[in-house]
């Protein structure tokens, strides 16, 4: 008779929570198998064989096995036994610390059958597996002469060292063959000894070994004399592919570091074949070492022209002369990140140069420089055809280093027709702003020699734009073109300064001798020249409380308010549809009558209330002789 599906579960759990046990090593007394489900823990007060079962989960909990005395056991500190189609798993906690109890074993060996999947190594601990004091085993891995399964590490600390010609993680000495190595994640630091890789073949031949891929965490890998920090060891015919590739997410790096000897910090065989590094990490080679990274946006690690994706932060100090480029379609945070271009012919571009539409966001109480190289090149550049936009709440200085604009075109920038190379669009939406041209190119817009430059919205923010000579602060640069500009109501203050110079140059519109599109300024905003022409601000307008003593202009009251105090000058006082004003002491009797003044003393756009304020006396007087006290 079958048994029904439930009772045949009920039964596999009885069975699986009977094997399961709490196994502490101190209490050891005999070589043990942990069972599925086991949790280890304490010291191993003898040099017994401690194994895993094949396919059998089991944990550490701060568990200790170091040899007592002289080195007796021929076997490692843990050996996971094999099993056709089974993967032994190992789960940390805590701090776990497995030696070796034989001379020519691992401290954790993992055996191999036919068709054996291997060590699967998790868990959020700690683990320090070595070979024994002169011993000849690997730290993870195998033992001399043997056979050795497949290892992969997904999480967790892990220090694994090892013997006499063994890696760290990987094969022991003369090692027959191996499973292969895989890295997903966790923290993981393997050294080799004399003549073996730090994760990869030990020293001696190896007739097979499966590769190393590294796909996740953070790995430090140093290799013995002769040997690569990952990959080959000294004498060691091919360790397989090597492939190091992010497919998580979360830390991703890489640092190999080969022994003395000449060879390779990443090496399969000595000749350079079948190592497959992602074209999208930093990979870089000082000395011995070998360093690769997800690079996170630290312009203090840049060591090349780098292309900055979508989603990415800038910040830290750029050290060297390398061509920073925003992709296509990218939004980009700055925070707190420094570019300071040097004037060197060596180098012609801008300080930040966008492939194409572009946002930058400047994170909030971050403070960014962006500084041209070049001194044709100007601070920040968009090509022509595409728009960057600017925002967020940071501040920004953005300059050239002679000849280019703060934010827009510069001197250089040439077509392949000869003509001088137009910059783009650029819209500032937020954040402090201070842009700064140089000879003859405007603080945000064209450049130098006729350079041409888009259209320019300042919609938000606060933006400070000096031109150079014969330059408009916003606007064209000499000779040049610029495209419609727009300041729109929600900025907070715009201060544009013209270049020094006698010629046409405004401070915002058209550099001498060029021209300009449409101008237009939200009528909201408050609009002043300095005496000299040489500096437009552009501020919001302050916002009226009420007392008709601080009225400098026209007003629509457009929310319920009080008015008071005393009217000062010939202004007209409307009240929009729906709204109820409370007068409270207010006297507005000061119009005149002439014809210049057709408004009455309070007028009513629709329907309005007035509320009178308690013991209040208020008074209200038309102004030109037609219009009444208050019309509606």
């Amino acid at each position: 008779m079958k048994k029904p599906l439930a009772t045949i579960a009920l039964a596999a759990c009885a069975a699986f929570c009977a094997s399961a046990a709490t196994v502490d090593l101190a209490n050891v007394s005999a070589d043990t198998t942990l069972a599925d489900g086991d949790i280890a823990y304490g010291t191993l007060g003898g040099n017994y064989k401690v194994s895993i079962a094949a396919g059998a989960t089991v944990t550490l909990s701060n568990a200790s096995i170091n040899a007592s005395g002289n080195l007796s056991g021929a076997w490692a500190g843990l050996t996971c036994l094999a099993g056709d189609d089974l993967e032994t798993t190992i789960i940390l906690e805590g701090v776990n610390n497995i030696h070796s109890l034989g001379a020519d074993y691992p401290g954790i060996q993992v055996e191999v059958s036919t068709r054996s999947i291997g060590l699967n190594i998790k868990g959020d601990g700690e683990l320090v597996a070595s070979a024994s004091i002169n011993g000849r085993g690997a730290g993870i891995g195998g033992a001399v002469g043997q056979d050795n399964g497949a290892i992969t590490i997904e999480s967790g600390t892990i220090t694994a060292i090892g013997g006499a010609g063994a890696a760290g993680i990987g094969s022991a000495t003369n090692q027959v063959s191996h499973g292969g190595i895989i890295i997903t994640g966790g923290s993981v630091t393997a050294s080799g000894g004399a003549g073996a890789a730090g994760i990869g073949c030990g020293a001696g031949e190896e007739a097979g070994f499966a590769g190393v891929t590294i796909y996740g965490g953070t790995v430090v890998a140093t290799g013995g004399a002769g040997a690569a920090g990952i990959g080959k060891g000294a004498q060691a015919g091919d360790c397989g592919d090597i492939e190091v590739r992010p497919y998580y997410d979360g830390a991703f790096r890489v640092v190999a570091t080969a022994g003395a000897g000449g060879v390779a910090a990443i090496d399969r065989s000595g000749d350079g074949l079948g190592v497959d590094i992602d074209e999208s990490l930093f990979d870089r080679t000082e000395g011995s070492t070998r360093t690769i990274w997800r690079w996170d946006g630290n312009l203090a690690e840049v060591y090349r022209d780098t292309t900055v994706t979508d989603d990415t932060t800038l910040y830290g100090e750029l050290p060297g002369n390398y061509k920073i480029s925003i992709a296509a379609g990218a939004t980009v945070v700055l925070s707190n990140a420094v570019i300071n271009g040097v004037n060197d012919s060596a180098c012609p571009w801008a300080g930040i140069t966008c492939l194409g539409d572009a946002q930058i966001i400047l994170a909030p109480n971050s403070g960014n420089v962006v500084k041209g190289f070049f001194n044709e090149y100007p601070g920040i550049y968009v090509p022509v055809g595409s728009t960057l936009t600017v925002g967020g709440s940071g501040s920004l200085n953005a300059s050239s280093n002679g000849n280019g604009a703060g934010i827009g075109a510069g001197f250089g920038y040439r077509s392949p027709s000869g003509d001088p190379y137009p910059c783009g669009n650029i819209r500032i939406e937020g954040g402090t702003i201070t842009a700064t041209g140089s000879n003859r190119c405007a603080g945000i817009g064209g450049g130098n020699a006729g350079s041409t430059c888009g259209d320019i919205e300042i919609l938000g923010g606060t933006v400070t734009a000096t031109g150079g000579d014969y330059a408009a602060g916003i606007g064209g640069g000499d000779v040049g073109t610029c495209g419609d500009i727009t300041i729109g109501l929600s900025v907070t203050r715009v201060v544009s300064t013209v270049g020094a110079g006698y010629g046409t140059h405004q401070p915002i519109g058209q550099g001498d001798g060029g021209t300009c599109g449409t101008i237009t300024v939200d009528s909201s905003l408050s609009d002043t020249t300095s005496a000299d022409g040489k500096t437009r601000t552009i501020t919001a307008a302050p916002v009226w409380d009420g007392d008709l003593a601080t009225l400098t202009g026209d007003v629509t009251v457009e929310s319920d308010m009080t008015i008071y105090g005393t009217l000062a000058g010939q202004y007209k006082i409307s009240i929009a549809d729906g709204v109820t004003v409370t007068l409270d002491g207010a006297d507005i009797t000061c119009g005149q009558n002439g014809e210049g003044y057709a408004w009455a003393g309070l007028t009513c756009l629709g329907d309005a209330e007035i509320v009178l304020a308690a013991g209040s006396a208020n008074f209200v007087k038309g102004f030109y002789e037609v219009y009444p006290g208050i019309y509606v």
